[in-house]
């Protein structure tokens, strides 16, 4: 199938018609490919109500407003309306990439909002998806972390699409090539302090000795397999404790440990409304704490156990003295 065939065809069976799309375009090649595919696909098949462009200045580096200005010019050369997002205060000093991943999608959703746009697109490709399997690997995560980033996923009731996560960076580089359209180059790509950096640069030597990234995508869809297994048998679980803020043992306690660990992860991940799940052990300790009948306190609620059942009660927040 070819590289807007393929991606025409994951679009079509995603999204439902007649509603608006942000693109997040940094002017990198990758986010440039996506969104003149986006535009041509647009024309063809309408696919959304709209699409619009949105760039996030992080103002990292001195040049960022210019680059900025840049992707402007080309989406207006495509015909499409762009903005630029500012992260504005103090920039950390520590973990750069991370906080600036999270502004961005803090800056990306919330516009999305107020433009009544239901659907966001990144850029994010295999290579990304590559890394992405490694980096979580080095870190010892389990089988849904390994599953790697989702083409399909919920991110603040708006629905982040990427459709180039079965699409490689060449792929990209090429169609670019393709159609002549220039693009913007982020030196912090080539900076080797970063994690992902460093992980690219990695992959990239293993390649030259013979690491085959294609069978690391199918390791990685066999945990897309098997994460998808374990969220529809524990899916019911968690659903009716969210609900009603209450696990009740007697159920509880005939499931295997793994979907127990699973479920209290999962829970505790919605109770906190927080970007990333609880780790590994603290979920391990707090089902050892369910396991003596103990109370606690866990994502902000007080779980309380009476009755063979544990009530999930709100913590009240403390007043700033």
């Amino acid at each position: 199938m070819l590289f807007d065939e393929k991606i025409a065809a994951f679009i079509k069976d995603s999204v439902l018609p007649h509603h608006t799309c942000v693109v997040a375009v940094s002017g990198g090649a990758d986010s440039m490919a996506l969104l003149c595919l986006m535009q041509g696909l647009q024309e063809k098949y309408h696919f959304f109500k709209q699409i619009m462009a949105a760039t996030v200045d992080h103002g990292l580096r001195v040049e960022s407003h210019l680059e900025a200005a840049q992707v402007k010019m080309w989406c207006a050369s495509l015909g499409i309306n762009h903005v630029t997002l500012v992260w504005e205060g103090d920039k950390p000093k520590s973990g750069v990439q991370a906080k600036a991943r999270q502004a961005r999608y803090d800056l990306l959703t919330h516009h999305c909002k107020e433009k009544g746009a239901k659907y966001l697109m990144t850029a994010h490709h295999f290579d990304d998806q590559c890394e992405t399997f490694f980096l979580r690997l080095l870190k010892g995560s389990g089988v849904q972390g390994l599953r790697g980033m989702r083409a399909i996923q919920n991110k603040k009731n708006i629905t982040l699409l990427r459709p180039f996560l079965s699409i490689t960076k060449k792929e990209c580089l090429d169609y670019l090539e393709k159609i002549s359209q220039a693009y913007l180059h982020d030196p912090s790509n080539d900076n080797l302090d970063f994690e992902r950096v460093k992980m690219r640069q990695m992959l990239s030597d293993l390649s030259q000795k013979g690491l085959d990234t294609q069978a690391i995508g199918s390791t990685i869809h066999h945990c897309e397999e098997v994460s998808d297994f374990i969220e529809r048998g524990a899916g019911p679980f968690i659903e009716k404790i969210l609900k009603e803020k209450k696990l009740v043992m007697d159920d509880f306690s005939r499931l295997d440990v793994f979907l127990q660990k699973h479920i209290l992860r999962q829970v505790a991940w919605a109770l906190s409304q927080k970007d990333y799940p609880p780790r590994f052990r603290d979920v391990e300790a707090i089902l050892h704490a369910i396991e003596h009948q103990e109370n606690f306190t866990f994502a902000g609620y007080i779980w309380r156990f009476k009755g063979g059942i544990y009530t999930l009660i709100k913590e009240k927040r403390r007043e700033k003295e």
